[in-house]
């Protein structure tokens, strides 16, 4: 990245933000961004988080990328569900998922639904499926939460 900064091509074309979504997602206008690389909280609510700050951010056609896209349980942290809210995200919206490798993901952002029409059905969509390892009701209710908090859902 350091690399592309210090380009022609680059310079004034990318600009890194330092902060947690919740800290950064403001500073932009929606629609505003043609591409977005989120490197964020890799629980489930975390993740859902970082999706519905910055999806309104990325114009229609866009491209939203992150990386860990996985789902895996662990001892020393909070289990990652990355994978399985990016793909619930994607298949509400139409989108496809690319899996670039080296954990990383990418897909186009469609126009269509707003976060506020998605929240509630990317949570009804991991609440039904069963086949989520180390996936909680004590981890959807938190997402719901923040959720409600956010005021995405009601």
């Amino acid at each position: 990245m350091s690399r592309t900064l210090s380009t022609e091509q680059g310079r004034d074309k990318m600009h890194v933000l330092r902060g947690t979504s919740a800290e950064m997602h403001s500073k932009l206008a929606d629609c505003s961004l043609d591409f977005v690389y989120i490197d964020g909280d890799h629980t489930l609510k975390g993740c859902l988080m970082d999706l519905m700050f910055w999806y309104d951010k990325v114009a229609d056609g866009g491209l939203i990328c992150g990386d860990d896209f996985e789902d895996r349980g662990d001892k020393a942290y909070a289990a990652t569900h990355v994978k399985s809210v990016v793909l619930a995200m994607a298949n509400l919206i139409g989108a496809k998922v690319r899996d670039v490798g080296a954990r990383q993901f990418g897909f186009i952002k469609p126009a269509g639904p707003t976060p506020e029409q998605l929240a509630a059905k990317v949570l009804n969509t991991l609440r039904s499926s069963k086949k989520i390892p180390d996936l909680t009701d004590a981890d959807i209710d938190a997402a719901e939460s923040a959720m409600r908090e956010l005021k995405l859902i009601y």
